[in-house]
């Protein structure tokens, strides 16, 4: 039998289902397509060549709520397309068992996803699938669950599991990323950060290549709440390795991580080019500080030349906090 032939959205819907794991019909209808219409004659489609099934585990018996997972069929179609796709092992058994209990949290972290992949608006059909297909193709997603990293730290065994994970193709970052939804204290996520400190200044130079920049993204749900979350990254964890923005405001700090994208300042485009360039030579220093302190080189510096040292320690933080206010809007 001839295999269905499937409209290049069709494949990327295929591709967003595979890397989420659990998609509502909304949710692809809001994304990929013009009209409510359009959307469900494709997932139609979808679902009668028995390449998605409909999935309800862990909702209540009195809701109609239900989401969209692959079947084996549609998991090898987006293995043939997307042949360095990383798939992990038990995928399918995984998204088949994964229960949707916490619908809500789910919903707000796809939504970071959906919304670095959409990009800007088109009339055109074609041209808004071919944005959609290049933004997906400049990252890997990891959702909830997929990625557990375990250590030990004050004598005992930790894990930290991030909402999402998002690793660029193009450009070298790795960005852990948490979704707060401000229903844990701040003493809480202060605990959460100690362990992401010692992770990167520990354990990721050994988990992962030298060259993928890490970085913890907090999304959360105010301003203030921003304010609070980012004094805590500022006091815990290294210079240009935390980033914290509001919901809904993802896309452009992800374009820039991602896809080399600096999106200019409406006032001064000259201003955009001078933070990009303070936060690649913030990006150099810290380097430069890692490589130092692994080579025993400064901590000896650090006693002959303290307030040399002490003085450029808080240059790069007034620097890094002025780059913070650029990026937040303040």
């Amino acid at each position: 039998m001839r295999e269905p032939i499937l409209q290049p959205r069709d494949l990327e819907m295929l591709r967003t289902i595979a890397r989420l794991r659990h998609v509502t019909t909304r949710e692809l209808r809001t994304t990929f397509f013009p009209s409510d219409d359009t959307g469900r004659r494709r997932i139609k489609i979808l679902s009668e060549r028995d390449l998605i099934r409909s999935h309800n585990k862990g909702v209540d018996p009195t809701s109609t709520y239900a989401a969209w997972r692959l079947t084996q069929a549609g998991l090898e179609r987006v293995k043939r397309h997307w042949p360095s796709e990383p798939i992990a092992d038990g995928y399918l058994d995984s998204v088949t068992d994964g229960s949707l209990i916490n619908a809500r949290h789910r919903e707000e972290t796809s939504a970071i996803y959906f919304g670095f992949i959409r990009g800007k608006d088109t009339d055109d059909k074609d041209a808004q699938a071919a944005c959609m297909n290049e933004r997906a193709n400049a990252l890997y997603w990891h959702a909830d669950g997929a990625t557990v990293l375990r250590f030990n730290h004050g004598g005992k065994p930790r894990e930290l599991v991030p909402d999402a994970v998002a690793v660029g193709r193009y450009e070298d970052v790795r960005c852990f990323i948490e979704v707060d939804r401000a229903n844990k204290t701040l003493g809480r996520i202060r605990e959460n950060l100690e362990l992401y400190a010692h992770f990167l200044r520990s354990i990721y130079p050994t988990q992962f290549k030298r060259e993928s920049r890490p970085c913890v993204v907090y999304v959360v749900p105010s301003m203030e709440r921003c304010t609070h979350v980012a004094d805590l990254c500022r006091q815990l964890l290294p210079a240009n390795r935390w980033h914290v923005c509001v919901r809904g405001q993802t896309h452009s700090w992800l374009e820039e991580q991602l896809l080399g994208v600096r999106t200019p300042n409406a006032q001064s485009s000259e201003a955009a080019n001078l933070s990009t360039a303070s936060r690649q030579l913030m990006k150099w220093t810290s380097d430069l500080l890692a490589v130092l302190q692994q080579r025993g080189v400064f901590e000896p510096l650090k006693r002959e030349e303290s307030t040399f040292v002490n003085d450029g320690r808080a240059r790069l933080i007034a620097v890094n906090e002025a780059l913070e206010r650029v990026a937040n809007g303040k």
